[in-house]
């Protein structure tokens, strides 16, 4: 599967326009082979030829891909960071996980209250998103940062996980149970499988 391409296909104006000024914020060369080679797939696309592109890049006679192949793993991961950084704040999920990351990141330098303010911001968010699979995941950080931190009880945030897991495994077999039945009738549509005997095999499972 051709990853690359499939990710440059779908890149709006604004997102391209924010790559390019992503990876040139420390080396502005019009001839950087990562921007030569993202502009070779989007004009090819959809009819992308590598070997092509290949001998663009390094020229008729270069045998050895693994060049081209560093090359290309480097422009997935810059176009993975350059969204990253243009949505930072686009929607409550990413504020929540951005926030828990930059929670971490304080935690492995040992800045406990700053890593407890964007704890409490992800808690925040997480609450008003009603989201407990990430609740689950915050309150477990606040109860690791109460062996570090006594301004942390850990008995507050072991009452808060006990109450939300509960919520959260509820949930977890309902999303279960409807996988299970999604699946069943796309199967049973795709098999030919009579209607009264999809109907029942569902209702057992709801049951």
């Amino acid at each position: 599967m051709q990853i690359l391409p499939e990710i440059i296909s779908v890149l709006s104006k604004e997102e391209i326009r924010n790559y390019k000024l992503f990876v040139n914020r420390t080396n502005k060369d019009s001839q950087r082979k990562d921007i030569l080679l993202f502009d070779f797939f989007k004009r090819a696309i959809p009819d992308v030829n590598e070997a092509k592109i290949h001998a663009k890049l390094y020229g008729n006679d270069a045998i050895d891909k693994n060049s081209f192949y560093r090359l290309k793993n480097r422009l997935i991961e810059d176009i993975g960071l350059s969204l990253l950084v243009l949505n930072y704040n686009q929607t409550a999920l990413n504020v929540v996980l951005n926030n828990f990351l930059l929670a971490k990141f304080f935690i492995q330098k040992g800045k406990w209250s700053v890593a407890e303010y964007f704890l409490y911001k992800a808690e925040k968010r997480s609450m008003e998103m009603d989201e407990p699979a990430l609740l689950e995941i915050i309150y477990g950080e606040f109860i690791k940062m109460s062996q570090d931190v006594l301004e942390i009880n850990p008995r507050d945030y072991i009452a808060k996980r006990k109450k939300n897991r509960e919520k959260l495994n509820l949930l977890q077999e309902i999303d279960d149970v409807l996988a299970v039945v999604t699946y069943d009738i796309k199967a049973s549509q795709t098999f030919g499988v009579a209607e009264s005997e999809v109907y029942d095999l569902l209702q057992k499972k709801v049951d």
